[in-house]
């Protein structure tokens, strides 16, 4: 078992669009933000970016 490297990094991560990882990037500020004035848009738009619906 340690002569096995160790895995780095995420190989879902680099299966991403550039906009995907942007959207990423973007998630948590947006969800702040959204938290802040009571709104939503702002975190829906980044998960739609990642074509995920959670709705």
């Amino acid at each position: 078992m340690l002569d096995k490297p160790a895995p780095v990094g995420a190989s879902w991560y680099t299966n991403l669009s550039d906009f995907q990882v942007q959207a990423v990037e973007a998630l948590a500020f947006s969800i702040r933000d959204d938290h802040a004035e009571g709104t939503v848009y702002r975190t829906q738009f980044c998960l739609s970016r990642l074509e995920s619906r959670p709705w």
